[in-house]
Order: C-alpha cells, then structure tokens, then sequence
C-alpha cells in the first residue's frame, strides 16, 4: 500500500533531520504523523509523532516565522490541542515563545517589506485568538491587511514579482475561506486580488497558479459570485487541459494531486478527476520516471514526501478542513 510507503519513508528520515520547524523539519513530520494516525487508527505512528514533538519542543529555536520558526510550532500546537490529539495546556506549554512571537507579529507593521510574515501571522492570529488580549487582536488584524491590501493592489510587472503575486492572493483567499473572522470584515482585500488578476489577463498573462484557481472557486461558490467562478474555471481549465504529465517533476505532481484532491469535494462532476488517478499511477508505479527520481529532496513538509500522506487524511475531512493545509503549499 502506498500508505506504508509513505509512512516509512517519515519514519526512516524524520528523527535524521537536524530541522526542529514546520514546513521543513520535525514538527511537520509530526503534525502529519498525528493526522495519519487519527484517521487511520494507527497507534505506532502516533507513538512516533508524539517522540518527534517532543524533540521539537526540546530543540531551541531562534526564528519567530512560520515556515522556519517558532509561529509554525506554535500554530501546530494550538492545532493539535483543539483537535484533542494531544493533551495539553497551550500557554504552559509554549507560554514564553507566545511573548515572543505576539512581539514579533507586533514590530511587523513597521516592516514594509515583510509581505510573507504578515500573510503566515493572520492565520496565527485567529488561530490563538484565545490566547491574545482583544485589545492587541483588534489593534494587530486590521493593520495586517491593511499592509496586504496595499501589495495585492499594485500591478506586478516581472514573471517573478507576478508569481509572488499569486501566491500571497492564494494564501488570503483561503484564509477568507477558512476564517469568518475575516469574511465579516467586508469583501474588499478579495475584490483587489480578483481586480488585479483581472488586469494580468489583460496583459496576455496566463495565471499558472492552479492552487489560486482552486481556492478562487472555493470563495466564489460559498459566496455565490458568478464572476469569480467564472474566473476561477478559466485558470483551473486553462492548467489542467494544457498539463503534460510527462513533463512534471515530483513536486508539481504532489501540487496537482493535492488541488485535485480539493476540487473533487468541491464538484464531483469535475471533468478533471480522472487526472488524480492518472498522476498517483506516475507517483507509486515503480517503473515510472517519477518513482525513480530522487525522493529524499522532498523530505520537507512544504510540497514535500510528506504532504503526500496528509492528503491522504484530507479525503476523510470536508472541504472547509482541507483550509488548514494550504498554507503547506
């Protein structure tokens, strides 16, 4: 079974790595180990992911990040807290580096520059909600995007900054999908992101996000706004009719997979499925090219070996939960 596999290759390189952080170290080993071991009732992987959070609790860390530091720890616990996986007193826990990390999100409103700090400390803000004073929540939200609002609202010119674009917009829109802490905060930061994707099409720019297209149509069915579905179709059209499997590499694979994962509970009638079962033949066929290549690149959670068996749990979850990992990407 192809769980086993993946489940091995975590077990085999997770206490090997040297990395304690989220998306490319221990915690994001164990927060999938916890997720697999819930859904499929496995308790040796969840003996294993409770070891590799203890090594991660017990490592020093500098970083206050989400990707490299102690905001995706934090993030994780408060996660694995709520969903009862592990038994624990949050602010006991991880009390001190909470100081730490509110203080860090604090200084990042006079950081112009930031925009990717500023997108991850959103999130972590409603997700310890709880554990922040009102006065700073309410003082902290609003002044975040506000500094997103006046980034996606300008015009990227270069390849580079017009990718940048797509990934900052992808991250909001799922927020706005998963939280309606933003949702009652008015529509407009998502009206920027579809006016100036509006004007890149103008510009004869094709969008080859597809987790952009994915999570546009997650917004504009909750919402019932036609022309963002509409939008959204377009991209999600436009990148899997003109995708050539035998030019992926492993990462874009796990991409694809994973947004088509989410968009079979978004529609099950989607034309597209049928593309799942041809990409996970290349991934786990041991005479494919993509079998072959070298896996122990993509050892780390963010688009790594490892997300593969989170995406596993997500077809036990609905589409609201899958929110929580689209940040992974």
């Amino acid at each position: 079974m192809k769980n086993n596999f993946l489940v091995n290759f975590i077990l085999l390189h997770g206490y090997s790595l040297d990395n304690s952080s989220l998306m490319f170290g221990k915690m994001g080993y164990s927060l999938t180990l916890f997720e697999y071991s819930h859904y499929f009732k496995d308790a040796l992987a969840e003996k294993h992911a409770f070891e590799l959070l203890q090594e991660v609790l017990a490592s020093p860390m500098k970083s206050n990040t989400f990707n490299e530091g102690k905001m995706g720890i934090a993030w994780s616990l408060i996660h694995l807290i709520e969903k009862e996986y592990i038994e624990a007193d949050y602010l006991e826990l991880y009390g001190q580096e909470h100081k730490e990390i509110v203080a860090f999100i604090k200084q990042l409103k006079t950081d112009m520059n930031n925009i990717v700090s500023k997108n991850d400390a959103i999130s972590f803000l409603i997700a310890s909600k709880s554990y922040i004073q009102e006065s700073d929540f309410d003082e902290i939200l609003p002044n975040l995007i506000e500094n997103l609002y006046d980034y996606l609202k300008q015009i990227p010119k270069s390849l580079f900054e017009r990718n940048l674009f797509y990934y900052h917009a992808t991250k909001m829109l799922c927020l706005y999908n998963l939280y309606e802490e933003l949702s009652i905060r008015g529509e407009t930061l998502i009206d920027i992101i579809v006016q100036t994707h509006k004007k890149l099409i103008s510009d004869k720019h094709v969008c080859t996000n597809i987790s952009f297209g994915v999570n546009l149509l997650q917004y504009g069915l909750c919402h019932k706004r036609k022309d963002i579905i509409k939008l959204a179709n377009a991209i999600i059209k436009c990148y899997f009719s003109n995708m050539v499997l035998e030019t992926l590499n492993l990462k874009e694979s796990i991409d694809a997979i994973y947004n088509l994962n989410k968009l079979q509970l978004l529609n099950k009638e989607s034309e597209w499925i049928s593309l799942k079962k041809q990409l996970s033949s290349l991934l786990f066929n041991k005479e494919s090219y993509l079998y072959k290549e070298n896996r122990l690149t993509l050892s780390r959670l963010k688009g790594g070996i490892p997300q593969l068996l989170l995406m596993e749990c997500l077809n036990f979850q609905d589409i609201k939960s899958t929110g929580h990992y689209i940040m992974l990407k």
